[in-house]
Parts: C-alpha cells; sequence; structure tokens
C-alpha cells in the first residue's frame, strides 16, 4: 500500500496535541509516512482503520503505523483524545530504543485499554507535554511517552477493535472523502441496495450510512473554516454538502450544543 507524502513538517520528527484545542478534522492525507498514536480522555470515537472499527474510549490507546489508511468515523459530543504523531526518522534514530517498528511488536494498528494507574500517569505526562515549546525538548519527551504507552499497551490483554464488511470499509471510504454524495450513489458504487447497506451498518457500527455521513460533513465545515477563515458559513456548509444552511445548523446544534459561529 503506498504512503502518502509526510503529515509533519520537514525538520520536525514529533507532536502531541489535545483534539478540543485544535478542534480540526482533516480529510488528508488519511495515509502517511508517520505512526499515529491515539489516546481517549472523554466521551466515545469510532475509528475506522484498514478494514476494523476501533472504539476509542477513556483508557484506550489505538496505533495507527505509518501506511495505514485510518480516520475518525464518529463521536459523541464531547469527545476528547491524545494525538500523538511520531515520524519514522525519530523511531529509528535509536531515540525510542523499546518501540517495534514492525508488525510482530506491541504497536502493530490496534486499540487497547490501559489500566487506570497507568493511564493517570500517562496524562499527566501528556499534559506537562502539550504545554512545551522547544521543540527538542517534545521530541526527547514525546520518545519517552511512546515507550511508556507501549509499555502499557503490553501489560494488558483487552482489545478493542472488530473487523468491518469489506463494503462497509468501502463505503466508508466514499463517505469520507465525498461526503457530499447520497447513499444510494455510494450503495450503487460498492455493488450493494440501499437497504442491504444500512443494515451492514447498523450491524458493524451501530448507525446508519446517513448518520456517518452527516458526522462527516459537520467535520468537513471545521475543516474548511480552518482553511477558508474568510468564508461564510453558509458558503461552508453548502461546500461540505448540506442541501441548506438550516439542515446544517439544526445538524450543529444537536451536535455540539450551541449555536455554530463563525471564527
Amino acid at each position: 500500500m503506498p504512503i502518502d507524502k509526510a503529515y509533519l513538517p520537514e525538520g520536525v520528527r514529533a507532536r502531541i496535541w489535545r483534539r478540543r484545542d485544535r478542534r480540526r478534522f482533516e480529510a488528508g492525507p488519511k495515509q502517511h509516512a508517520e505512526l499515529v498514536v491515539l489516546v481517549g480522555l472523554e466521551g466515545t470515537i469510532q475509528y475506522y482503520i484498514d478494514g476494523t472499527i476501533a472504539r476509542i474510549e477513556p483508557r484506550t490507546a489505538l496505533f495507527a503505523q505509518p501506511g495505514r489508511s485510518h480516520f475518525l468515523v464518529s463521536e459523541t459530543r464531547h469527545a476528547d483524545l491524545i494525538v500523538v504523531v511520531v515520524s519514522q526518522s525519530l523511531r529509528l534514530s535509536g531515540d525510542i530504543h523499546s518501540v517495534s517498528t514492525d508488525a510482530s511488536g506491541t504497536t502493530e494498528d490496534g486499540i487497547a485499554k490501559i489500566s487506570r494507574s497507568d493511564f493517570e500517569e500517562l496524562i499527566r505526562l501528556s499534559h506537562r507535554l502539550v504545554g512545551l515549546e522547544d521543540q527538542a525538548v517534545i521530541e526527547i519527551g514525546i520518545s519517552w511517552w511512546l515507550c511508556e504507552v507501549q509499555r502499557m499497551v503490553r501489560e494488558t490483554e483487552t482489545r478493542l477493535s472488530s473487523s468491518l464488511h469489506p463494503k462497509v470499509g468501502d463505503a466508508l471510504e466514499l463517505i469520507h472523502e465525498t461526503p457530499s454524495m447520497a447513499i444510494s450513489q455510494i450503495a450503487d458504487a460498492v455493488g450493494l441496495s440501499h437497504t442491504r447497506l444500512t443494515q451492514l451498518f447498523r450491524r458493524d457500527l451501530g448507525c446508519s450510512p446517513s448518520a456517518v455521513r452527516l458526522d462527516r460533513r459537520l467535520a468537513l465545515v471545521e475543516e474548511l473554516r480552518d482553511a477558508r477563515p474568510e468564508a461564510s458559513l453558509l458558503e461552508l456548509s453548502l461546500d461540505a454538502g448540506f442541501g441548506d444552511y438550516s439542515s446544517f445548523y439544526r445538524a450543529y446544534q444537536k451536535r455540539y450544543g450551541h449555536k455554530p459561529r463563525h471564527k
């Protein structure tokens, strides 16, 4: 599987942030050259990763290896994460001695729940790193952070991901890439009827394709707003696939609990 361009800027080998402080839904690249680690803090997120769906809750850690297709599918209103992105150059430099870089190691794709005491330790370390500004110190800290989360995952046997029907995975990719598509068009594209696709979504994800598409459209509005801060919410909502501003307004208020506001 081809790996897209690096996510991190040139010269930066690692970054860490809390999602609520950088609430951006990024469409791409969804396959890139770095390791991504997500640690759930609040709420619930359904996350797609190469044909499986992972349920990220508090005290869970998810690893997405370089080149893997992965993206957020849906989330509860107050969901929050620690996000860590680590380049191969840092992982192979010798600075991270115990982190495996192949599929046989504990950092293979997947998600596991860690103990409460380990979680509290990890969050304290994460918050300290998020507040740092010196990139060299951040990279040293993330090296240690990654070793620690690997140890925590190694010590648990709880795995929290499940396989998807291949057609559901294909449909999720289409929704993620083209949220303006009608569900009937997506069903046709993956070779299923609308009814059958809905049945499979409810079985594998617990929700309808329309619900996933709505989440993706809301996410895309946020992404476009970051990219085009001068654009109106009407323009952004239409570009994200909403038929009119009122449907966007209702969906946004229901999802986030407040009216949409222009940044």
